[in-house]
């Protein structure tokens, strides 16, 4: 069943494990979750937003603002669990009101055998 293409439901299965690489699972990040993730993010905000955005951004779990200042350009760090913990971050951090960007800058995945 490897590389099998189910036109109903556009799921592509390139494996056995229907659960980990289904093109859901890679949308959403659920394909690995026995990991550790550390991100840089550098985001860009209205600059009159500043004094509400910062502590919006920090009180997020696992996030980090460490340049505040340039009004506008933020460098921020988010650690997370899981792949999918990771891109729901950033889309709170996108989401935020004042916020016109994010941009990745660094990723690093952790295995629990790294540790």
């Amino acid at each position: 069943m490897a590389g099998r293409y189910t036109e109903g439901d556009k799921m592509i299965q390139k494996s056995r494990d229907p659960g980990l690489t289904t093109r859901r699972g890679l949308l959403t990040g659920a394909f690995n979750t026995d990991t550790g993730h550390i991100a840089s993010l550098y985001v860009q905000a209205w600059s009159e937003k500043n004094p509400t955005i910062v502590p919006q951004l920090t009180a997020l779990p696992g996030v980090e603002v460490h340049v505040t200042e340039t009004p506008g350009k933020l460098i921020m760090t988010v650690e997370a669990n899981s792949d999918s913990e990771l891109l729901s971050t950033i889309t709170k951090i996108e989401k935020t009101d004042g916020v016109i960007s994010v941009s990745l800058v660094y990723h690093q995945i952790e295995d629990d055998g790294d540790a």
